[in-house]
């Protein structure tokens, strides 16, 4: 570049002294240009110090490479008005435009471009003349084609900022009961026009603005996730004038001098509180991120506050009473919103919930202080002594749930002063997801504890379990008592158990509180004829064999377990036995003849009624609008079999919806199980529990239908397996079809169901033919160096009866070694043996011996026939002397040593 090529621009004073009147530096500063025109936004600016010769100090250099660009201007060529032209088609609002000047672009900042002539000019949209929304571009455009090669925003665009509150009523009471001071709205929208922002938690805003005038910001008392409607009249909506970026700050109800406002403000404030409390303890609860929710306030009616699945709403002070939109109140309606989310029935549940929010967000047992007028009585408490069952009304009841868990707070409080609150306002929350049904039993203590949980067993305790059980056991709910011993099965508990009798089992009993006695164990069993005690056979201390008696094929008998303690306390299992226990069927063999987890269609049909108006049976991915109907499949496996699978008002409507199955070849069985899950729910609406659920079955492809099952018309949300044996109805065939019926035949209840993990499972009642495991060979080896690798054999054989199939494992081998077994397993027919190569790398331990025993079993039967196989192996004493006292000897006696090297020499 030559010293021509910069055009001198100006000079400008630099740091300013007011105590001397001088300046520090001067800037000089040049335009970069070639042959007089000059390069776009391409410039040299030198900073010198104010003193004798103007020494440089810094130099700040935006100018462009033009690698030997040498414009050449052709008028003839030359088009501005194509580039003003081509501006237009790409800001159609802009209608005045500058003089185009000649300039060489050469890219700005870090672009690398080729150098060229062109055009910059400026337009705008007249906006100096009135235009509402200013706009101005600066563009530069091809000198030639007109292209646009770069443009603009020239409007200096200035968000606004502010921030929202309003005087809300404070602490416990209604608005006359307590002082109102400013509080944030968190959440809370504002708008300049059409655009929109919503505030932070701390009421703090942000609104993008384009330009730099005067904008009215408005704020109502609505915001992401609420939204007032005030029934006494017009919705709050207040409006100011800044000059961005402001800031705007909105007060609502500054006065305080009416109630509808104040109102407005409880209304916005409470209902953000309740939910945030929520989200906190569950940040995925279900059903909290819809938009604006219905907060109605200042209803013309007085003395009540309802929730009705689409809103809350508070009715206007009258009659004796307050204003209902104030805190705990608010808390109570929103909590039924829970409630309804979390897919349980309202009744009892749901006040108790309700009074329980606020019971936990305010840390005060009562609910609505100054409701009918008494600022120092609450409507409700939490510190009482009410017992389960209780047989009055909802609200009343209600409160029993409430003490159980102001109880629980309060005992928490005592163990743990500093985290009481998180620990019950989480339990509490996320209970709700648990609970089924409307009424409060003793399940909800158990909700607690499973939640508590921290090792998948309540029965051993929990850790706050003492505190749980306190708070629940003051009202009659109490927690099941802490096991004193555990049982464990290491083979799982048996689906079928052999008719002829022999089945075995193995029962593990170790301590949790207490210690087990050994020899204590029975096995309770009951197959239809009354309860019998059967003792365990004892293979060691505290371990059993259970050892199942006969019984009819394909019934279905119940049993349970217990021991004693070492200072004899009996503990049963499972622990609330006999009022539970566990189940098995009587059978040789089994096969599933049908398994359906609806991930795939396998001939299902739906068939209506004419009067059904809605919820006919579908398949698919439960979408959960939280009207009874199942948040998701049973099996977890995605699909089920549902009642209008939609959004809103889906429930069955009108009349009766069928699904009924595909024909299942069920010919020359003497019965069969059906098992599936079931949801199924009528317990909301304007007459709940009143329409049934039913269960057919057919054997003759559905031509006639025999009643298996009723569910109703009380009902509780949750799915629940169910089953049933065909030949209690039919007789098996090779037609066999099932059918369900759901329907709303009676007053308007809210009717929802759902099918899964469906199955029909076959069952053998021919004794198979007995094979019999037998066992050859031992496993000894001598003077085996340590570390070394060896191997060995043995020989694994059926010698049972003909045409029987044995199925064999290795179990256990010594626990000394690293073994290897080729091969582990397998099947062998009657007659026949295997071979069982043995590797064992030998331990690194010299001069030992080593025993134990290679445990091989009958797969299906390992405690009633195994065999074992002889292990010994030594490792040899090491050729080195290392023998203390000959070491003695020769350090004592050299001679001796030379001696004996002289004799071991010749």
């Amino acid at each position: 570049m030559d010293a021509d090529d910069l055009e001198f621009q100006n000079i400008q004073p630099i740091m300013y002294n007011s105590d001397t009147g001088e300046y520090k530096f001067t800037g000089v500063n040049y335009n970069q240009n070639k042959n007089s025109i000059p390069v776009f936004r391409s410039r040299l600016i030198l900073l010198v110090r104010n003193e004798d010769n103007y020494p440089l100090v810094y130099a700040s250099v935006d100018l462009r490479n033009l690698n030997g660009f040498i414009p050449q201007v052709n008028e003839e060529n030359l088009n501005s008005q194509e580039g003003i032209a081509n501006a237009k088609l790409l800001k159609p609002s802009l209608v005045d435009f500058t003089n185009p000047d000649l300039v060489i672009w050469a890219g700005i900042e870090n672009m690398i471009v080729q150098p060229k002539l062109a055009f910059n000019f400026i337009g705008d949209n007249g906006y100096e003349n009135g235009a509402s929304n200013p706009e101005k571009y600066l563009f530069v455009t091809d000198a030639e084609t007109g292209e646009i090669l770069y443009y603009e925003n020239l409007i200096i665009n200035t968000d606004v900022t502010g921030n929202v509150q309003g005087k809300a009523t404070q602490d416990v009471g209604a608005d006359f009961c307590e002082e109102e001071l400013a509080e944030n709205l968190m959440w809370a929208r504002v708008n300049i026009g059409s655009t929109v922002a919503y505030a932070d938690e701390n009421g703090d805003f942000t609104i993008p603005n384009e330009g730099t005038d005067p904008v009215i910001v408005q704020s109502g008392l609505r915001g992401e996730w609420f939204r007032v409607y005030n029934q006494g009249g017009t919705d709050t909506i207040l409006s100011q004038t800044v000059t961005p970026p402001g800031p705007a700050n909105f007060m609502h109800n500054e006065l305080n001098d009416n109630e509808y406002k104040r109102a407005e403000v409880n209304g916005y404030i409470q209902a953000n509180i309740v939910r945030d409390f929520t989200i906190k303890y569950n940040p995925d609860y279900p059903g909290l991120d819809q938009n604006e929710f219905p907060v109605n306030v200042n209803i013309n009616n007085y003395c009540n506050a309802y929730y009705d699945y689409e809103s809350i709403n508070f009715f206007r002070a009258g009659g004796g009473c307050a204003n209902t939109a104030f805190s705990s109140v608010i808390h109570h309606e929103y909590g039924h919103h829970l409630v309804a989310m979390a897919g349980s029935g309202q009744g009892q549940y749901g006040e108790g919930m309700g009074d329980t929010m606020g019971v936990l967000i305010l840390e005060d047992p009562g609910l609505a202080y100054g409701f009918y007028g008494d600022c120092d009585t609450p409507m409700r408490s939490a510190d009482n002594d009410l017992q389960y069952p209780c047989g009055g009304g909802i609200h009343y009841c209600g409160q029993l749930l409430s003490g159980c868990i102001w109880d629980t707070r309060n005992e928490l409080n005592i163990t743990d002063p500093v985290n009481y609150s998180d620990i019950i306002n989480n339990l509490a929350v996320n209970a709700m997801l648990l609970h089924t049904g409307d009424m409060i039993d003793p399940s909800i203590t158990i909700d607690f504890l499973v939640l508590d949980d921290d090792n998948g067993n309540i029965y051993d305790g929990t850790p706050h379990y003492y505190e749980i059980a306190a708070g629940f056991g003051a009202h009659n709910m109490d927690a099941p008592p802490i096991s004193l011993l555990n049982f464990e099965f290491p083979d799982g508990l048996p689906y079928i158990i052999k008719p002829c009798g022999g089945t075995t089992l193995r029962v593990i009993v170790s301590n949790i509180t207490a210690y087990p006695e050994p020899g204590t164990g029975i096995l309770h069993f009951n197959d239809g004829d009354g309860w019998i005690e059967i003792p365990m056979e004892e293979v060691e201390p505290n371990i059993y064999d259970a050892v199942f008696p006969g019984g009819e094929c394909q019934n279905q008998p119940s049993y349970y377990f217990s021991a004693e303690t070492t200072n004899g306390s009996i503990q049963n299992w499972p622990p609330t036995a006999p009022d539970d226990v566990l189940t098995t069927l009587f059978a040789y063999d089994y096969e599933i003849k049908i398994s359906d987890d609806f991930e795939e269609d396998l001939g299902w049909t739906v068939e209506n009624d004419p009067y059904l108006t809605s919820g006919a049976w579908e398949r698919g991915v439960p979408v959960d609008s939280a009207r009874g109907d199942p948040p998701a499949d049973y099996d977890n496996s995605g699909q089920c079999y549902l009642t209008e699978n939609i959004e809103g008002d889906s429930d069955v409507d009108g009349g009766i919806t069928w699904l009924i199955s595909p024909t299942i070849d069920l010919e020359g069985y003497d019965d069969a199980i059906v098992e599936y899950a079931l949801w199924y729910t009528n317990n909301y609406g304007n007459d709940p529990n009143n329409d049934l659920f039913k269960v057919y079955v057919s054997n003759d492809d559905g031509a006639n239908w025999i009643l298996a099952d009723t569910i109703g018309p009380v009902t509780y949300s949750g799915w629940s397996k169910k089953s049933f044996m065909v030949g209690d109805f039919v007789v098996p065939t090779s037609q066999v079809k099932i059918r369900f019926e759901a329907s709303d035949l009676n007053e308007g209840s809210v009717v929802e169901a759902g099918i899964d993990a469906f199955s029909i499972t076959i069952f053998e009642c021919d004794p198979p033919l007995a094979s019999d495991l037998e066992c050859d060979g031992s496993l000894f080896w001598e003077d085996v160096s340590p570390g070394a690798t060896i191997t060995g054999e043995f020989d694994v054989g059926n010698t049972g009866e003909e045409g029987s199939i044995l199925s064999w494992k290795i179990k256990e081998e010594p626990d000394w070694g690293t073994w290897t077994f080729t091969p582990t397993s397998g099947t062998l027919e009657s007659g026949n043996w295997v071979t069982v190569n043995v590797e064992v790398v030998a331990p690194e331990d010299p001069n030992e011996e080593f025993n134990g025993t290679v445990n091989v079993v009958n797969s299906e039967i390992p405690y009633n026939d195994y065999c074992e196989i002889e292990v010994n192996l030594n490792t040899p004493r090491t050729k080195d002397i290392h023998n203390s006292f000959l070491l003695w000897f020769f350090q004592r006696f050299p001679i001796f040593f030379e001696i004996l090297q002289k004799l071991l020499i010749k």
